[in-house]
């Protein structure tokens, strides 16, 4: 019996140095990251191996994260996915995947999940500005005004993305008015 406890505290404990040595692992990527020192965080998440599920879902996060800040979206689209097929917790990461979307030129898939960051109360005013300076792109007039009411009714707007918001709904207003007196 006695050897049956002192090999369950010896399992208890290398348990606990796996878990603390994962740990400490990530808050050394996570100063990385905090730092800006993105290629530096994307070099030591290759050798960073967690076991728990939540763990790889963070690391799938700050990878994507990174890769976005470096401007490698289309890795950084594919690592956000995995994040949120893990489970990531992120408040932030729809918005982080609308991001590296948008800055791949993927406007549709950047809108919907700015559009899931905005029902997420995730910076809701600057979500719906995207979805509707997108459609505004793509020539989707009506969404454009839209969403650009949208995001003049939310209460995080700043005075700055408030003023432009007007400006390219009267934009788009001019523009509706435009295309409805051609005969065309």
């Amino acid at each position: 019996m006695p050897i049956l406890r002192t090999l369950y505290c010896l399992f208890i404990l290398l348990f606990s140095f796996s878990l603390l040595a994962q740990s400490s692992g990530f808050d050394a990527i996570s100063n990385l990251f905090s730092n800006g020192s993105y290629a530096k965080v994307l070099e030591s998440l290759k050798t960073y191996k967690p076991k728990k599920k939540s763990l790889r879902a963070e690391k799938e996060y700050f990878k994507g994260i990174s890769e976005s800040r470096l401007e490698q979206f289309d890795p950084a689209t594919k690592s956000l996915k995995r994040a949120i097929a893990l489970g990531s917790k992120r408040k932030d990461i729809y918005y982080e995947l609308g991001q590296a979307y948008y800055g791949n030129n993927d406007l549709p898939l950047a809108q919907k999940y700015f559009i899931q960051s905005a029902k997420s109360g995730f910076k809701p005013s600057i979500s719906y500005y995207y979805v509707a300076y997108s459609n505004q792109i793509l020539e989707d007039y009506d969404g454009a005004k839209k969403y650009y009411g949208l995001m003049l009714g939310q209460k995080d707007a700043s005075k700055d993305y408030l003023q432009i918001a007007n400006y390219q709904l009267a934009e788009i207003l001019h523009e509706l008015a435009i295309k409805k007196d051609d005969p065309k």
